[in-house]
């Protein structure tokens, strides 16, 4: 492909992503690097993975898993503390798109409109991670 899961790179290099990102660090000019949450997950840490490669991530694969396996679940229908890896992707300023990795099993039309539900969820939680504080005169 045109670049590469840093994830799957750092467990390629014993599940250290502190090792994928400082070889993303060198070679980000040359090479698009994308957060797969669900795979960070199994590393060791969605928001440490996300910080780590602050300013080279141009897209992530959201999906979520119960931190054993691949499982490619919906966002919310497995242990990926959302709430916390949303923060993590505002907090370093990510402006970029947020692609579900859908699963290939099960019935379509159920995860179509799981799929639905867990961008409307996910939304929610941007806008109020995005809105400003309101302050009172005093």
């Amino acid at each position: 492909g045109d670049g590469f899961d840093a994830v799957e790179l750092g467990a390629v290099l014993g599940g250290e992503v502190r090792e994928a990102a400082e070889l993303v660090h060198r070679v980000r000019e040359m090479v698009p690097v994308w957060v797969h949450e669900g795979h960070a997950h199994l590393t060791g840490g969605v928001t440490d993975a996300i910080e780590r490669l602050a300013g080279d991530i141009i897209t992530t694969h959201l999906h979520d898993n119960r931190g054993t396996g691949d499982d490619h679940l919906l966002p919310f229908d497995g242990t990926i503390d959302w709430l916390s890896t949303l923060f993590a992707l505002v907090k370093i300023g990510y402006a970029g798109p947020l692609i579900f990795e859908l699963p290939s099993h099960g019935d379509v039309t159920r995860t179509l409109a799981g799929a639905v539900s867990a961008r409307r969820r996910i939304q929610v939680i941007l806008d109020e991670l995005t809105a400003p504080f309101p302050f009172e005169d005093a």
